[in-house]
């Protein structure tokens, strides 16, 4: 059986764990992220559990009065484009509405294909775009 609840600092590991193996990061990297969980996620990031194992959520964050930024919306492969997906969204959206959240804001990639297509149904007004660049640093010329 699957169920959605309130994400708890208890399932801070599982939550670093799924991020760095879905979506990339250190794991370091996460648990200093996470480490101020009461401040900044409690209340408002959402975790889809299978019994006690953590399957999917949503790491949400105010960032102002009525405004929410969803840093990462992570759900385990085999559960990903099925009802799991769309009900951690819709009760994130829902949730948010019941406590005066008017905004949500969050990055996606080109190869999410999922959300980017989730959030084109559900019109997602796109505010603008994230270059990332990158150079080799074997490619970086010697210092004379």
């Amino acid at each position: 059986m699957i169920f959605l609840e309130q994400a708890t600092a208890a399932q801070k590991q599982q939550i670093a764990d799924m991020h760095v193996k879905y979506l990339g990061g250190r794991t370091q990297q996460m648990q200093s992220m996470l480490a101020d969980w009461e401040l900044h996620y409690r209340g408002h990031s959402l975790v889809l559990l299978q019994r006690d194992r953590v399957i999917g959520f949503s790491l949400t964050r105010m960032v102002e009065p009525d405004v929410t930024n969803i840093d990462a919306n992570v759900i385990e492969p085999e559960h990903r484009k099925t009802w799991a997906n769309v009900y951690l969204k819709y009760e994130e959206a829902r949730s948010q509405l019941a406590d005066g959240i008017r905004k949500t804001q969050f990055q996606t990639f080109d190869h999410h294909y999922d959300t980017r297509r989730f959030a084109e149904r559900t019109g997602v007004v796109d505010t603008g775009y994230l270059l990332s660049l990158h150079r080799p640093l074997n490619a970086i010329p010697s210092a004379p």
